[in-house]
């Protein structure tokens, strides 16, 4: 009578069923990177569409604030000794009381139909602000340039009776939306940037008689506003 070696074949059993549940259970297929499902030519044309729609994206943020620049700067003067205003004034028959005529220059070096007619009181200070918007040299081939705006004068009064030295006077119809936000957002790699100039503070001379008169002639400059004595 032969003997039964009951291990081994529990063993051989157990084989078989391992082998059997492998084959029922099948593995999950790797996971591959989305575009590589994609053929060759649809890969290049989502990245050309993806180029195109980024270069539009920079052209619309580039071109509108250029377009804006170019309605807004030909109000704006040189900065390398150009004429903004003559500054005329005139004893009067009130003592101590100074007429003052501001004329304002335009681009072209001409004077405007833009003029200020106002009152000083004798050793009182005139007080001239503007704005500055500057651009990189690499501009001017836009034929974008740095440029200075008078946008206010403090201290010359349109009532002679009413004599203010904070009175405000706001020429060339004070600042333009485009300084606002450039101020606030300065272009990329600072290729544009707006700030405030240096006030310029003008005293005339103490004129004492009636009709005397006195011109002085406002420049522009790198550093600020300068004036020059013409008569």
């Amino acid at each position: 009578m032969q003997p039964h070696y009951y291990k081994d074949d529990v063993s051989q059993d157990d084989s078989n069923k391992e082998n059997d549940l492998a084959r029922e259970v099948e593995l999950p297929p790797s996971r591959e990177p989305p575009w590589k499902h994609f053929p060759h030519w649809k890969r290049w044309l989502a990245i050309v569409v993806a180029a195109i729609a980024g270069g539009l994206l920079i052209i619309t943020l580039f071109v509108q604030p250029v377009q804006s620049a170019y309605s807004v700067m030909p109000s704006y003067l040189s900065l390398n000794g150009q004429q903004v205003a003559q500054v005329q004034v005139t004893a009067t028959q009130k003592l101590d009381l100074l007429n003052v005529k501001v004329t304002l220059y335009d681009k072209d070096h001409r004077p405007t139909n833009d003029t200020i007619q106002c009152f000083i009181k004798s050793g009182d200070t005139l007080i001239f602000q503007g704005d500055v918007v500057k651009f990189a040299p690499w501009m001017n081939s836009l034929g974008l340039y740095s440029g200075y705006k008078l946008t206010s004068i403090i201290g010359c009064y349109s009532n002679s009776n009413d004599r203010d030295p904070r009175a405000l006077l706001i020429p060339n119809n004070g600042e333009d939306p485009f300084f606002t936000q450039l101020q606030g957002r300065p272009w990329v790699f600072s290729t544009a940037e707006a700030h405030y100039s240096k006030p310029f503070s003008l005293q005339p001379a103490q004129l004492k008689v009636s009709q005397q008169t006195e011109i002085y002639k406002v420049y522009t400059s790198q550093t600020g506003l300068y004036a020059v004595l013409s008569k």
